[in-house]
């Protein structure tokens, strides 16, 4: 798993990979907020955290999960050889983002392309949808984009008109 920024298209690039399946999608800065609640929402759900009512308790447990994770988890912007699948020659466009917590503590992630054409599912581990979250804030930090992520709400302050 790997994130860029690409200042000529001003989008994301992120590359997953599981076996010899490989696809790379790009983010634009308009498909980064639903990404963003769609993987604090799944986080939230984990069914370790099943027992916990209290909202506050729960955040603070997220956030104590995510260090951790952080700790287990090795995750570089360097890029392996392009090895995507026959038929993606290129990113495909993000539209719309799917997820789901298995029983055993793993996140289901579809993400959609614009012509519904492939959504392949990603089971992710704990650390590595940690890595997931990671990834995503230290790649914002290269664009000009003005998108701050909390837990649970993005937040957009970007101008409509530069949104694409």
């Amino acid at each position: 798993m790997a994130m860029r920024y690409n200042g000529k298209e001003d989008r994301l690039i992120l590359d997953l990979q599981t076996g010899e399946t490989a696809v790379s999608y790009w983010l634009t800065r308009k498909a980064v907020p639903r990404l963003w609640t769609l993987l604090c929402e799944m986080m939230r759900r984990d069914p370790a955290m099943k027992d916990v009512a209290d909202e506050r308790i729960r955040d603070f447990l997220v956030d104590v999960g995510r260090e951790a994770a952080m700790k287990k988890v090795r995750l570089g912007e360097k890029r392996t050889p392009n090895r995507q699948s026959p038929g993606t020659p290129v990113p495909l466009l993000a539209e719309a983002f799917k997820g789901r917590v298995t029983p055993r503590s793993q996140f289901l992630l579809r993400i959609v392309d614009q012509g519904n054409v492939v959504a392949l599912p990603w089971l992710l581990t704990p650390p590595l949808l940690h890595g997931l979250c990671r990834l995503l804030v230290q790649s914002l930090t290269k664009t000009d984009w003005k998108i701050e992520l909390y837990d649970g709400a993005p937040v957009s302050v970007a101008s409509p008109q530069s949104l694409h």
